[in-house]
């Protein structure tokens, strides 16, 4: 497994931690991390990844959404690290 890839599954363990049950998943994909989180927990996870000392991220560059059959409006998100 490659440092990169190892650091990423890290990262998402890291935030699993920290999210727990809010988290819906994460994944790596195509060498990319992949969090899976309700709308509502969007700016959380936000300033989670842009304050605490392990993360530090200064830009958010990928922010995918989709609606459900159940309903009319947007209510998962992803984001890639």
């Amino acid at each position: 497994m490659s440092a990169t890839r190892e650091a990423l599954r890290d990262l998402g363990a890291y935030i699993e931690s920290k999210f727990g049950e809010q988290m819906d998943s994460q994944t790596l994909i195509n060498g990319e991390l992949v969090v899976t989180i309700s709308c509502q927990n969007l700016l959380k996870l936000c300033k989670f990844l842009r304050d605490d000392s392990h993360c530090l991220f200064s830009q958010l560059i990928d922010i995918c959404g989709w609606i459900f059959q159940s309903g009319k409006s947007v209510s998962k998100l992803s984001i890639t690290c």
